[in-house]
């Protein structure tokens, strides 16, 4: 099963300045889960414009080395989440 995180091919400083356009339809979809897979990242000191998205891991590193403990794989459904 192919999902949207597994389709999306993000390409290093070809975003618009200030664009947050993926992000924002990124939560609309997912307004349920209340988060986006999608993080614009503007830096234009560094000329750089891109996009990072969470791969969803089947066992996300991520969570096992958060500090703080706010990253968590749902159990129920398998999700990724960043408790900001």
């Amino acid at each position: 099963m192919t999902s949207f995180f597994d389709t999306i091919k993000i390409e290093d400083v070809t975003c618009p300045p200030d664009c947050f356009l993926c992000e924002e339809a990124c939560f609309d979809r997912n307004r349920d889960k209340g988060c986006s897979g999608i993080r614009a990242i503007h830096l234009p000191e560094l000329k750089s414009h891109t996009v990072k998205i969470c791969n969803q891991c089947g066992e996300p590193a991520c969570e096992e080395n958060c500090p703080t403990g706010a990253i968590h794989k749902d159990p129920e459904d398998g999700v990724v989440r960043i408790n900001e």
